[in-house]
């Protein structure tokens, strides 16, 4: 019955939550899970860790202490999981990398073809990429997942270290349904006049959007919230409401329909290279980012309202 690793995340979320419930939500296992990973630390420190109550659990002067060292443990064990990721990575010549949805189509795919062509042999580095959401890349970088991401972000992102790439504008995009469809330009008060139809809060330019229009004090009206631009643009097509995009999104979309209206207090999408903040960045890492930043010059000419860093 030894205690690991597992079982100091869940007195940790445990002692945070004071819930077994709430901690075993977080741990994605029940709360006689949670309530069993407990008893075996409490059993191993021969102390209780926890008093149980009505309403749920609260720490002992024991659970103090033990929260102070598992924080710490805990801390270690991940930075030493993603040097030995790292590490690995490097032997096998891999830079994983973890895309936002839709960088990728910004840079086409040639990009990463391109960039493993030019890299090929045994002891070369290659591109090892998968797309998520924006802050779950955030996340998984966090996490010694992945070597580096290319991601949106905002001022407020934490835990990783950012290097702005590039900058580009927001635009409303509107269906002939819409009073703004024959409009050169729309400010937010008049986007909150209309249904907006939104990427969720997993994507940065939800933020960007709710924190521009809180700035001004305007409610949007958010008829709807997706998991990606496809959807986004289906419904709008369809006149159940504007949404958010970036031109060169809306280029490729190609719904002749559909227009592109720039915003007057222009909502900048800013993207960066994200790293782990507590790992060095090897010379296989340095290198991709030097393409990347090279590639993204090309691209300048092609593309509007876009500035690199």
């Amino acid at each position: 019955m030894a205690v690991n690793i597992n079982d100091i995340e869940g007195f940790i979320k445990t002692y945070e939550e004071q819930s077994f419930s709430k901690a075993s939500e977080e741990m994605y296992t029940s709360p006689q899970g949670i309530s069993y990973m407990i008893h075996k630390m409490e059993k191993e420190l021969n102390v209780p860790l926890f008093e149980r109550t009505g309403g749920g659990v609260s720490p002992t002067v024991y659970g103090d202490i033990f929260f102070k060292y598992a924080v710490a443990i805990t801390s270690a064990f991940d930075k030493a999981r993603r040097e030995i990721n790292l590490t690995q990575a490097r032997e096998n010549g891999i830079v994983r990398l973890a895309c936002a949805y839709g960088i990728v189509r910004f840079f086409s795919p040639e990009y990463i073809l391109d960039y493993n062509r030019r890299h090929s042999g045994k002891h070369h580095p290659r591109i090892n990429y998968m797309e998520f959401p924006d802050k779950d890349v955030i996340s998984q970088v966090r996490a010694g997942q992945y070597d580096i991401g290319i991601s949106p972000y905002t001022d407020g992102t934490e835990g990783v270290r950012i290097d702005p790439l590039f900058s580009m504008d927001l635009y409303l995009i509107v269906s002939p349904q819409s009073r703004f469809y024959h409009s050169r330009e729309v400010s937010l008060k008049d986007i909150s006049t209309e249904p907006m139809i939104l990427e969720n809060e997993r994507f940065v330019i939800h933020d960007l959007f709710l924190t521009a229009c809180g700035r001004y004090g305007i409610e949007p009206n958010i008829f709807f919230t997706t998991s990606g631009f496809s959807l986004s643009y289906k419904l709008c097509r369809e006149g159940h409401g504007n949404t958010l995009s970036m031109h060169y999104i809306f280029k490729d979309m190609k719904n002749s329909s559909l227009r592109a209206i720039p915003i007057k207090e222009r909502l900048r999408w800013n993207v960066g290279f994200i790293r782990p903040k507590d790992c060095l960045t090897t010379e296989a890492v340095s290198d991709f980012m030097d393409y990347t930043r090279g590639y993204c010059k090309n691209l300048l000419k092609s593309h509007k309202n876009i500035l690199f860093a």
